[in-house]
């Protein structure tokens, strides 16, 4: 597990809190916006809820796709991890979504602690 502690939600402005929030909830308009809004992308905070809230957005593809299968448990329950997840970056928070977070820092498509400011 990654450290991502030098990230505090008081270093957080309620600007920045937003975007990470509409990350989660409009999973697929809010980064095509944001690569329009080259200020925003330059923001480690913003940019690393893009890239988790997109990972995301496959695994609830998936899952929704399989709801039927579980009599539509896996839609309730992506909708209430969307929901959650969108509340804690709201909150100012840095966090792991568990295994999906590790997968995509194991391979590579981004290291949260580089792309977080130091002492920030």
């Amino acid at each position: 597990m990654a450290d991502l502690s030098p990230y505090t939600p008081a270093s957080v402005n309620d600007d920045e809190k937003l975007w990470a929030l509409l990350m989660y909830l409009f999973t697929i308009m809010a980064p095509i916006t944001l690569f329009a809004l080259k200020d925003k992308l330059e923001s480690p905070y913003i940019h690393y809820h893009a890239r988790q809230a997109t990972a995301w957005l496959c695994v609830a593809a998936v899952f929704i796709i399989l709801s039927p299968c579980t009599l539509g448990l896996l839609a309730l329950a992506t909708g209430c991890g969307t929901i959650f997840f969108a509340y804690k970056a709201y909150t100012g928070e840095v966090f792991e979504i568990p295994f999906l977070t590790d997968q995509l820092i194991s391979r590579g498509v981004f290291d949260p602690v580089k792309q977080l400011p130091p002492g920030a």
